[in-house]
């Protein structure tokens, strides 16, 4: 896997799960705007503006995240220095990290770790260690 195609998949599935999640919000937005309406119209004209604004901004950053992948790789310069991480260590108190950690060092260029917080020591010297391959 290149580096663009890593980027390219990560932005995809993102802006998928982005627009997904928003659904919800941008429902009970909905909803709460017909209710204001029939209680207040000047509360609900303000709601509307808010729904309006929040429909643009999520189907504009889903737009961007899934069809102009390519242009926020360019932008950001994300497949630039890509290749170049050497280890990884990531340290956290949550139970699955071991389990991200491996899966995540399929998809990155060399080695990927994971660590528990009591073990931040023990994670600095293990990035400090020369590379094995």
């Amino acid at each position: 896997m290149t580096p663009r195609s890593f980027w390219k998949v990560l932005l995809k599935i993102s802006g998928l799960l982005f627009f997904l999640n928003s659904l919800p919000v941008m429902m009970h937005t909905l909803s709460t705007m017909y209710y204001a309406l029939t209680i207040d119209e000047n509360r609900a004209l303000y709601l509307s503006l808010y729904g309006i604004s929040l429909f643009v901004m999520v189907m504009g950053l889903s737009y961007l995240l899934i069809f102009q992948s390519d242009m926020i790789i360019n932008k950001l310069q994300l497949h630039e220095g890509f290749t170049k991480w050497k280890k990884i260590a990531v340290v956290s108190d949550q139970s699955g990290v071991e389990k991200f950690t491996d899966f995540f060092s399929v998809l990155v260029p060399g080695e990927a770790k994971g660590f528990k917080p009591e073990e931040l020591e023990e994670a600095k010297q293990w990035i400090q260690l020369r590379i094995t391959n």
